[in-house]
């Protein structure tokens, strides 16, 4: 909660910053630095939106210096809830940092030299608002308030402006607090300091340390609008959610049907559901009071019988409105506008079984929704061959950086394999699927199956246990170190559609030892399940690896492009959970299946999210 207004209080006998007049003439001084003081008091509540966006990447979502960009800074970022932090900084500096940068340290300017998505002035010293908000505790604040109403507020006055009912009387006028001047020139521990070393001539007072570091904390809040991040936001008054529905396929605007508005709280429960009719200019609009910068919100429409959903905002009191615009496609049956950019193969020996994790990147290349050969999604979409012989078969999404998955559960068998019911938008990287399987292992195994789509590129993967892969047109890369840990690679640039993928694994495994690349003598292993070491067991565990994934798709070091994956990731969970509960709503699954998926991607969601 912000405190916009200062809570009335008993007045004292005592003032303790009468002190601050003699530190003012310092100020007056120090004034003259080529940073201005705002003109009014910064909101740490703006502040800490634009923190969230801008800065807690690095600085980490409390300011802990914790930011999942953290490790890759040469220097790491300060941590403001350290309680030297706030004693020692001063805002103007901090101020000057967040202008120019410092570069040295790996963090970029925001102020006018930054040309891409410069910060106003106004919102940089809300900036500065926000760490003090993340760097002083409200209990630090709640006791502060308590020192200065007992002994600061009969002078100084409730809101700091030297007009309490004892002011009068005194010999020199108590100090305004609320000169912004001062405290953005000052540190809390040069406040402190004036004050313990020189008391008030004119009282006497008994207050320990940390009381008068408690009251200093309070006494900032004068210069600024404090915000307890932990506190229950506020609401948003008015807001406003708009969008545009465009037809993806043709360009056109759609100008009939309906919009719903879904709000999803920080719990990823609806707590609202909303609906308008598209205008005729292919606009929808919904106006909403008091919102809950907490929520979640999602536009949704029908086009053609399919569902089409915009990206997942959220709102709060500096961006009171949202532009969601929604793309619907034409449908498409023809599967030649199906590519998979790439196709992974690995491999894990356990026994007399050879584990194996395929991961599949689709993409639609054409204009309209893919909705399978037979033109209706329940028949089938995205086509999947599995080897003969495949047992315990398990499919999973993997969604956005590949950090967290779903099951997916609406794959259904066909007479050639597997298929996804779930219709692919156009676009590139469109789904990101995961299968696991096992088959029979006796010195080989063939994988030898049909290919419905053009393939970019295959690669195997798999321990170095002496192992060999053996198929037309698979290159042996060598052996890779993964993690500290030697894997055996190969490579096929392309597979066209209609071909089969010939492979074969031969050779017994070497379950007892394996060799790691860091040196040193072969590790004993006793169990095949000690296979799963280093970077291999990260690929194996949940069908996903993040580290691996990552080098297999040869994506740049580009933290803009990996956020945005994040956000889309976001997306497809949030998504998820709508088309589960319409499916649920609809009778289409069963009480415990829908209780049951819905924690797992309640669960994927929430650790994404942050």
């Amino acid at each position: 909660m912000i405190f916009n207004q200062r809570i009335h209080a008993s007045y004292g006998r005592f003032a303790i910053f009468a002190l601050l007049l003699i530190l003012l003439a310092v100020a007056t001084a120090v004034s003259a630095q080529e940073t201005v003081p705002p003109t009014t008091p910064p909101d740490a509540g703006v502040g800490l939106s634009l923190f969230a966006n801008r800065c807690a990447n690095c600085h980490g979502p409390a300011g802990q210096g914790d930011g999942e960009m953290a490790a890759r800074l040469e220097k790491p970022p300060a941590n403001y809830t350290d309680p030297e932090f706030r004693r020692t900084r001063i805002p103007a500096d901090m101020f000057n940092t967040v202008t120019n940068g410092r570069l040295e340290a790996g963090m970029p300017p925001f102020g006018p030299s930054n040309s891409t998505n410069p910060i106003s002035e106004t919102d940089r010293w809300n900036l500065i608002a926000a760490v003090y908000s993340l760097a002083t505790p409200p209990e630090a604040i709640a006791q502060g308030q308590a020192v200065y109403d007992a002994n600061c507020a009969a002078c100084h006055g409730d809101a700091g402006l030297g007009d309490g009912p004892e002011a009068a009387a005194q010999d020199t006028p108590p100090t305004d607090l609320t000169d912004l001047a001062y405290w953005f020139n000052s540190s809390n521990e040069t406040v402190f300091a004036a004050i313990a070393n020189n008391g008030i001539p004119a009282h006497a007072y008994d207050l320990t340390d940390d009381e008068l570091w408690a009251v200093v904390d309070y006494s900032r809040t004068f210069s600024y609008l404090y915000a307890n991040q932990n506190a229950p936001a506020e609401p948003i008054a008015t807001a406003v959610i708009s969008g545009t529905v465009t037809n993806g396929t043709s360009g056109e605007l759609i100008t009939t049907g309906d919009v719903l508005l879904r709000a999803f709280d920080a719990n990823f429960q609806p707590t609202l559901t909303l609906t308008e009719t598209i205008g005729t200019d292919g606009r929808y609009t919904f106006t909403l009071t008091d919102a809950s910068p907490d929520w979640v919100y999602l536009a949704t429409t029908r086009y053609n019988e399919l569902g089409f959903s915009s990206d997942a905002a959220r709102l709060d009191r500096a961006n009171p409105a949202a532009d969601l615009p929604i793309t619907v496609f034409d449908s498409t049956s023809d599967p030649t506008v199906i590519n998979i950019d790439q196709m992974h193969i690995l491999a894990n020996f356990a026994g007399d079984v050879v584990q194996i994790n395929e991961f599949y990147v689709f993409s639609n290349l054409g204009t309209a929704v893919f909705v399978g050969e037979s033109g209706d999604p329940a028949n089938g979409t995205l086509q999947i061959s599995l080897p003969e012989n495949a047992t315990n078969v398990n499919f999973q999404r993997a969604l956005g950086t590949m950090d967290s998955s779903i099951p997916a559960n609406e794959m259904i068998t066909t007479e050639t394999g597997w298929a996804d019911t779930l219709p692919l938008n156009p676009g590139p990287s469109g789904l990101n699927l995961i299968v696991a399987y096992e088959l029979p292992y006796d010195d080989g195994v063939s994988l030898t199956r049909p290919i419905h789509y053009n393939v970019t590129n295959a690669n195997v993967i798999m321990p170095d246990v002496g192992v060999t892969a053996v198929g037309e047109g698979f290159e042996d890369l060598g052996v890779q170190d993964m993690g500290g840990t030697n894997f055996a690679t190969y490579n096929r640039a392309a597979i066209t559609a209609g071909a089969t993928l010939d492979l074969a694994l031969n050779g017994r495994p070497t379950a007892n030892t394996t060799t790691s690349s860091t040196g040193g003598a072969a590790q004993p292993r006793n169990t095949t399940q000690d296979l799963l070491i280093g970077g291999f067991a990260l690929l194996v565990v949940a069908g996903l690896a993040l580290f691996l994934v990552r080098a297999w798709r040869s994506r740049a070091d580009d933290d803009e492009e990996e956020y945005e994956d994040i956000e889309e990731e976001r997306e497809q969970l949030l998504q998820a959970i709508v088309d589960l509960d319409v499916a649920f709503e609809k009778g289409q699954i069963e009480q415990d299946a829908y209780t049951a998926q819905r924690a797992e991607l309640k669960t994927a969601l929430a650790e994404i999210w942050e």
